[in-house]
């Protein structure tokens, strides 16, 4: 929708933040992927389950930018809830989903014919891991001024207030999802402490502020 006095409580969260505007002024894949996983969020949570096949597609445009978007598909596609209507809006979500993922399995494929994948391998957390993710969380406070985990703290519990619940599991579970795999997934450690590993799951978790910010909530987000 057009920008309006809720608009500015997620604008606040996601954009006050000197190394989120460097990275949207490089060149830099994530950008776009985080616009559309914002703009899925935002079509979940405002559009009720009637909003999951657009948010698919969206989905697929973000994964089509950076390709671990990906992840998120599954949980909107389930957040439809396709079983309860099978002929109707649950098969609409899963043409969605099956298009909107369909260029990335293709992109799969011939990257995988061409011996391109990168070998994946997980394990669990270690000492490593946990100094990696304090120093992104160092890092992520220092670079919105000293706030940005209080905005944090203020957008996970407009999320938890949100009334569509299979739509709050699908954006918080999908925005866990990516920071947890890149937790376990030992090839991520060398980029551990970097924020913009993780800001693919900045737009899921503050979409509460997209569904339900208010007009005090925006003044309060962006006083602070």
């Amino acid at each position: 929708r057009w920008p309006d006095p809720p608009v500015l409580a997620a604008a606040a969260f996601l954009f006050w933040n000197d190394a989120f505007l460097a990275v949207f002024d490089a060149a830099f894949l994530e950008p776009w992927a985080i616009v559309f996983l914002a703009l899925a969020a935002e079509a979940r949570l405002r559009r009720g389950i009637a909003g999951a096949p657009l948010a698919c597609v969206l989905v697929g445009f973000a994964a089509a930018t950076k390709e671990q978007a990906i992840f998120v598909l599954p949980f909107m596609w389930l957040s439809a809830m396709p079983w309860r209507d099978p002929k109707g809006r649950g098969a609409d979500a899963t043409l969605a989903a099956f298009a909107a993922g369909l260029p990335f399995l293709a992109f799969f494929a011939a990257n995988r014919a061409l011996g391109q994948v990168r070998p994946v391998a997980f394990g669990w957390p270690d000492a490593t891991t946990l100094q990696g993710l304090v120093e992104y969380a160092e890092r992520f406070a220092q670079s919105g001024g000293g706030w940005a985990l209080a905005g944090l703290a203020v957008a996970l519990a407009m999320l938890a207030l949100a009334r569509d619940r299979a739509g709050v599991l699908a954006c918080a579970g999908a925005g866990l999802l990516l920071i947890l795999l890149f937790v376990v997934e030992r090839g991520s450690l060398g980029y551990a402490g970097l924020p913009r590993f993780l800001w693919l799951a900045l737009p899921l978790l503050a979409a509460g502020l997209l569904a339900r910010g208010g007009r005090r909530v925006a003044l309060a987000m962006c006083l602070t």
